[in-house]
């Protein structure tokens, strides 16, 4: 009777626990996209308190998943603004490795996790995660990302950061321009589909496939630059490949 009455006592104790993490992973999550976005004014004092709630939260609960990727949210947000980059970025990583265990049917935690990494040295990683994430969405296993809006975004961003990295490659090139090609397909946004065709339209120009940018650039008329300097230097580029390849 005395080990039931022990046994409730720490199942209740373990709900408050689990409860209070969650409060204090909302309240940090709020805090973040107050002060951490890049569509906000950041506040170093602002990241700070979120930090803080977030580091309360995985301590009641360290199996909390989503407080482990908020963790990694800020401390990635210091090391772009160069505030202690290097210990920054490692605690970035060590809590998105941590979200990924946790939660690893979840595409979202292998696209952050990939997004914190370094790709001159841990691109093998990134392209892993990235490849994961992507499996993940499209196996649909994960019931969010086919119902939430953002994960649909979150998705679209997976293919175009894949497909950016393995363009970087000849031998991966092929590959990689077709998954940027899908990625501004899945985008609704004009202004954000605008600018990811004009980033590969000037990926295709730079490795030379100047009839295929032609193509890309001309979806992105009117525009003075691109008719008046762009398009007739490619149309150039292209009737001298032509005479080079006869």
């Amino acid at each position: 009777m005395v080990l039931l009455y022990v046994l409730l006592v720490l199942l209740a104790t373990n709900t408050s626990f689990q409860s209070l993490a969650v409060e204090h992973l909302e309240q940090g999550k709020r805090l973040y996209w107050t002060h951490c976005t890049d569509s906000v004014e950041r506040s170093a004092e602002g990241r700070r308190e979120a930090l803080n709630e977030l580091q309360k939260a995985v301590q009641l609960d360290p199996n909390l998943a989503e407080a482990h990727l908020y963790l990694g949210k800020p401390y990635r947000c210091m090391a772009a603004d160069n505030e202690r980059f290097a210990d920054a970025t490692a605690k970035a990583i060590e809590h998105l490795h941590l979200a990924v265990q946790l939660a690893p049917s979840d595409p979202v935690m292998h696209y952050e996790l990939a997004a914190s990494l370094n790709p001159e040295t841990d691109k093998m990683e990134m392209i892993s995660e990235l490849r994961t994430a992507m499996q993940l969405f499209e196996q649909g296993l994960n019931q969010r990302a086919r119902t939430t809006p953002s994960y649909r975004d979150y998705h679209a961003e997976v293919v175009w950061l894949l497909g950016q990295i393995l363009a970087q490659e000849d031998q991966t090139l092929e590959e990689g321009v077709e998954l940027m090609k899908r990625a501004i397909a899945k985008i609704d946004n004009p202004d954000l589909t605008r600018s990811k065709r004009g980033r590969l339209a000037g990926l295709l120009m730079e490795k030379g496939r100047y009839r295929e940018a032609l193509q890309w650039y001309e979806t992105l008329l009117p525009s003075h630059d691109i008719e008046k300097i762009i398009i007739p230097d490619l149309k150039k580029k292209i009737e001298q490949q032509k005479q080079k390849n006869n």
